[in-house]
């Protein structure tokens, strides 16, 4: 089965299941990095807001041999975990001042958006854009958030420097940073055990914020990297694991820049979802300047 004629199939039983009051489509979202998914959209006729499941995954699993009554039922319950009970205050975006205290920044990669970022109010750093979103509230799978397009920062009346400055503030202290051993992140993963995939001692640690989502955006955070590396008393190399979170290791750790790079190179081609993806630079915190630049 293709997967165009499987999408129509999963929303042709959804709807079936679901009945009259609940509008079931499809709808093309485009995501980070350029990325187009399918989602499917199950609305409430008494809601104007609601998730979109993407069937990506689930048309893998089926072309692996999985029923498709499964993934339908699977797709229900994703549903009944993450719907939005009634409607979204549409009214909240006309007024800033009921927005501006949840304005926060995610970092995502410049030239993989630059279709997405045409409409977005941003600011680059470095080969990167920070962009600009409103956190609703918290859903069982994290947070849920509007992206902030340039009609909105115009309806307003406002400005992406002003955009940024509450971001700057508001961002760590929604999203506060964590600073954890690679080790030790990978040893709770495995149920506490040592894994013994990443040594005690080898002075990796892992950037990431409270909800482990778009964690990445923390070496903006004010302190944070220039803390752990005035702790170490070492300048810090910054690897780019994922939108979500970044290693940093000491830079006298790894002397070959071209091997490592090569490293990030073959795991985001490999390991990491095309979505997810960051960067395909190393970075260089240098405690001397207090600033982070491409190694």
């Amino acid at each position: 089965m293709e997967f165009k004629d499987f999408c129509e199939e999963v929303r042709d039983r959804v709807r079936d299941i679901c009945g009259p009051d609940f509008n079931v489509s499809l709808r093309d979202t485009l995501k980070n990095n350029s990325v187009v998914l399918k989602g499917l959209v199950i609305m409430s006729r008494d809601s104007n807001v609601a998730p979109s499941i993407y069937l990506e995954d689930f048309y893998t699993d089926h072309c692996d041999g999985r029923d498709i009554d499964d993934i339908v039922n699977d797709i229900l319950k994703a549903y009944s975990n993450n719907r939005t009970c009634g409607d979204l205050d549409v009214n909240l975006f006309n007024n800033f001042e009921k927005v501006k205290d949840m304005i926060t920044y995610k970092l995502v990669n410049y030239e993989s958006n630059l279709k997405m970022l045409a409409n977005l109010p941003h600011r680059r750093f470095l080969d990167l854009a920070v962009i600009y979103v409103v956190v609703l509230g918290e859903t069982p799978k994290g947070q849920a958030t509007v992206t902030i397009h340039t009609e909105h920062m115009e309806n307003w009346g406002t400005s992406e420097e002003e955009l940024w400055k509450l971001s700057n503030k508001n961002t760590p202290r929604l999203a506060k940073p964590e600073i954890m051993a690679l080790s030790d992140l990978i040893g709770s993963m495995m149920g506490g055990e040592e894994s013994g995939m990443v040594p005690q001692d080898a002075g990796m640690y892992v950037l990431t914020n409270s909800s482990r989502i778009n964690g990445a955006s923390c070496i903006l955070y004010d302190d944070v990297v220039s803390g752990l590396a005035g702790g170490l008393g070492k300048d810090l190399y910054i690897i780019p694991s994922s939108i979500h979170e970044v290693i940093l290791m000491p830079s006298d750790a790894f002397p070959d820049v071209d091997r490592m790079i090569d490293i990030i190179r073959e795991v985001n081609s490999t390991q990491v979802r095309k979505e997810e993806i960051l960067s395909y630079r190393l970075y260089r915190y240098s405690r001397s300047t207090d600033r982070i630049c491409v190694a």
